[in-house]
C-alpha cells in the first residue's frame, strides 16, 4: 500500500507540475518564440533550430515542387515556423519525449497545422504509422533528411550496431513514407541542395553520404519487392555546382 501510495503520489505530482507548466506557457505562445530558437543549438557542427527551420523550407519547397503535391503553401510554411517552438518551452525541457505533441496543442486552433506539427518525427518506430497528412509527411521527410545529411556531413555514420542517433530508424522513416504514400523525388538532388546549406562542395563526401542513403533504400526495396521503377530518381548523375 505504501508503495501505491507513493506511485500515485509521484504520479500526480508529475501531471501537476506538467498542468502547470503547460497553462503558464500558454500565455502569448508565439511571443519571442522564434528568435529564442537561435539559443537552441541542433547540433554543435550544424547550427541551431533556427537554423534548422531556414533549410526545411527549401527541402520542403523542393519536395511540394518535384512531386506536385497540391499543398496551401501559407500553411506548410507556417507549420515549418512554428514546428520547434515547443523547445523553448519548460514542459519540453522537463519531458523530452511531448516534443511535437505540445506544440501540436498549443496551435490546436489550426487543424491542419496543429496536426501537422504533431506528425513531423512519425514514424517514431517501426511498428508507429506513417503521417497521415500531406503537411505532416512532407515535414517529415524534410526533417529527417536534413538531420540525416547533417550529421553524416560531420561523419556520424552509424558503425556496425551502434547508432547513437538513429539515422537508420530515420532512414527507414523515410523509406516508409516515399513507399507507402507513393512519393517520389530525386534523393540525389536533395543530397545536394541540403550539402550547399552546409557550404560543403565535397564530392567524395557527397559520393559517400549518397551511396550509403541510396544502399540503404535499395535493400529495403528489394526486400519489400517494390517496383524497381521506384529506385530510378536514385540513379540520375548529379553534379555540384
Amino acid at each position: 500500500n505504501n508503495a501505491k501510495d507513493w506511485f500515485n503520489f509521484s504520479l500526480n505530482s508529475k501531471l501537476s507540475k506538467i498542468m502547470f507548466i503547460f497553462n503558464n506557457n500558454n500565455t502569448n505562445y508565439y511571443e519571442n518564440k522564434i528568435n529564442k530558437l537561435k539559443n537552441i543549438i541542433f547540433q554543435e557542427k550544424l547550427g541551431s533550430m533556427y537554423n534548422k527551420i531556414k533549410r526545411l523550407k527549401k527541402i520542403t519547397s523542393y519536395i511540394v515542387k518535384k512531386t506536385k503535391i497540391k499543398i496551401k503553401y501559407i500553411n506548410l510554411n507556417k507549420t515549418i515556423l512554428y514546428s520547434k517552438l515547443d523547445l523553448t518551452t519548460m514542459l519540453v525541457s522537463e519531458i523530452p519525449e511531448l516534443e511535437g505533441i505540445i506544440g501540436s496543442y498549443y496551435i490546436k486552433k489550426n487543424k491542419k497545422i496543429s496536426i501537422g506539427i504533431r506528425e513531423q518525427y512519425k514514424p517514431k518506430t517501426v511498428y508507429d504509422n506513417i503521417p497521415k497528412t500531406k503537411i505532416g509527411k512532407i515535414l517529415s521527410l524534410a526533417d529527417k533528411i536534413d538531420t540525416i545529411i547533417g550529421l553524416l556531413i560531420i561523419n556520424k555514420f552509424p558503425t556496425g550496431s551502434k547508432d547513437p542517433y538513429s539515422i537508420k530508424r530515420k532512414i527507414m522513416g523515410i523509406i516508409r513514407i516515399i513507399t507507402e504514400a507513393n512519393i517520389n523525388f530525386n534523393i540525389k538532388k536533395i543530397l545536394i541542395i541540403s550539402l550547399k546549406f552546409f557550404s560543403k562542395k565535397d564530392f567524395q563526401l557527397f559520393n559517400k553520404i549518397y551511396l550509403y542513403i541510396k544502399k540503404k533504400l535499395e535493400n529495403f526495396l528489394k526486400y519489400k519487392k517494390y517496383n524497381t521503377k521506384i529506385l530510378f530518381s536514385l540513379k540520375n548523375t548529379q553534379n555540384i555546382n
